[in-house]
């Protein structure tokens, strides 16, 4: 009940009176989440002094800083990013606080491969050759070779296969995939 000539003093823990001190409404701004405390003192009534508790839920203000591979999608609390930039995402957590995600995202290249082959030079030879010259990316690289335990940017000694390489960046480890087909002659036939 509003007594008229009542004036309202307001002390508030945990945050801060934006307005309304000495009325019997004030506007808080919350600095701290958690229990916080408001107390009411009233003068020319002989109302008591009141102290209640306040639960303030925490409002969230989050900086995400992430990298993914070019063509792979970056997910988080429902949202989903594939382009480079800051994308910033508001959403209300389960006690209705309005909170905000700020996600500075990088998208890192994928290697390029280029492939370039020899075949092997007579029917039943193991003298092939299979390079992959690789461009982009931090220029470390790694490379895992089907058909060989060969672990290099270039395979020599191979007999006729198909042999595809994974090309791993050391730095941003984004992959890429390429393959190569080493072939023979025709065995010679002597009539």
């Amino acid at each position: 009940t509003i007594v008229p000539g009542t004036y309202y003093s307001w002390t508030v823990n945990g945050g801060t009176i934006l307005s309304g001190q000495g009325s019997e409404s004030i506007t808080v701004q919350w600095t701290e989440a958690g229990d916080n405390t408001i107390n009411i003192a009233l003068t020319g009534t002989n109302a008591q002094p009141t102290s209640h508790t306040i639960v303030v839920n925490p409002a969230y203000n989050i900086i995400i800083n992430a990298s993914i591979c070019e063509g792979d999608t970056y997910e988080e609390n429902g949202f989903s990013e594939t382009e480079q930039g800051t994308h910033v995402h508001e959403f209300q957590t389960i006690n209705g606080c309005d909170s905000i995600i700020t996600l500075n995202l990088t998208v890192n290249t994928n290697p390029v491969i280029e492939i370039t082959e020899t075949d092997v030079t007579c029917y039943g030879f193991g003298n092939g050759i299979v390079s992959a010259n690789v461009s982009g990316g931090s220029g470390s690289y790694s490379y895992a070779w089907s058909n060989t335990s060969q672990t290099t940017s270039t395979i020599t000694s191979l007999e006729p296969n198909r042999y595809n390489v994974t090309v791993t960046d050391n730095a941003t480890h984004c992959t890429s995939t390429a393959s190569a087909t080493i072939e023979q002659p025709d065995a010679m036939r002597i009539p």
